[in-house]
């Protein structure tokens, strides 16, 4: 339902935009006929400003692809759960990696330096910790700390943007 309506309201800014530039063009097209520019110049012209409506157009549906699950820009709840998930699975694959190549060197089939063996033997502990973390499910407040932070992260960015 909501999703479904957030991309709506993405499909309708985009027809708003076709319609306004459409709407627009044929007086911009006059207006540079007018001006009597060589056809080379015309046409670079013509391409810009098609490239140019291609561009916002393009740029309206994207961004309401990318943020399916975000509010005005910041995350959702949807969101930091599935970065954690993203960022568990990653870990896992990690762990293994690093398994595997510490059991390679300890079976004599692919032999690493000494200083590689000590670096990828620290790193099992540390990520088996880190994945016992990550593998407890995200409560309430863990979920808000995140989107607290992100909030102000965005105010910050949104602060540097407007210098």
């Amino acid at each position: 339902g909501q999703e479904s309506t957030s991309n709506m309201k993405g499909t309708n800014t985009a027809i708003k935009a076709t319609t306004t530039t459409t709407k627009f063009l044929p007086t911009l097209l006059f207006r540079i006929l007018k001006m009597q520019l060589s056809s080379i110049s015309f046409l670079a012209l013509l391409c810009f400003l098609l490239a140019s409506v291609n561009s916002v157009v393009g740029q309206e549906s994207t961004s309401n692809l990318k943020g399916t699950n975000r509010v005005e820009g910041r995350l959702s709840r949807q969101d930091v759960i599935e970065n954690h998930e993203r960022r568990r699975d990653h870990l896992s694959k990690l762990l293994q990696q690093t398994k595997d190549k510490v059991d390679d060197h300890d079976s004599g089939r692919n032999l690493m330096e000494d200083e590689d063996y000590k670096k990828h033997s620290r790193r099992i502990p540390l990520y088996e910790r880190k994945l016992e973390r990550l593998n407890k499910p995200l409560d309430e407040r863990e979920i808000n700390r995140q989107l607290d932070r992100e909030r102000i992260r965005s105010e910050r960015y949104a602060q540097r943007s407007e210098l």
